[in-house]
């Protein structure tokens, strides 16, 4: 964590959306779980066909499991700030809502999920203070290091304090 940064005092988090994400993958993560020990118990009484069931429920169940976990482990987390220079950035549509675009940057060998605003405001090579949870890499805030200005500023340039 660095002083340079102006976050401030205030902890503000997206604690909302974690308690949400959690929900919404503890859901999944169930549903497939139990399909799977279905699946399961099935081949294991001598009906080979329920493996196609396993795998195509065991595999996402397992990778929305490991989301899970950080989802809720970030439930009661602190933030942390993470220092470093835009190494790349891009976007491209989600899966389900192909005319969504979803806006990524690369800093510290992390990838976080950024708002469109920020996502403009910033440049490949930028230097960014990044506050986020620790696990799932949940944005709060982001700012960007103002060589006019020589300070750092938010840098989705709406709520720049002037």
């Amino acid at each position: 964590m660095s002083s340079e940064f102006g976050f401030g005092e205030t902890v503000k988090t997206k604690r909302g959306f974690v308690v949400r994400m959690a929900l919404v993958y503890g859901i999944v993560t169930a549903v497939s779980a139990g399909f799977a020990v279905f699946a399961v118990i099935n081949i294991l009484d001598g009906d080979t066909g329920y493996m196609i069931m396993l795998v195509v429920l065991g595999g996402p169940g397992l990778l929305t499991g490991v989301l899970l976990r950080q989802y809720v482990l970030d439930i009661s987390a602190l933030p942390v700030t993470i220092e470093g220079e835009v190494q790349r950035k891009w976007h491209k549509s989600n899966l389900l809502f192909f005319f969504m675009p979803t806006f990524y940057i690369n800093v510290e060998r992390k990838i976080f999920t950024i708002p469109p605003l920020a996502y403009a405001s910033l440049l490949e090579t930028d230097l960014v203070g990044i506050r986020c949870l620790p696990r799932s890499l949940t944005v709060e805030e982001i700012e960007r290091y103002d060589e006019t200005e020589k300070r750092f500023l938010p840098a989705d340039l709406g709520t720049a304090e002037k």
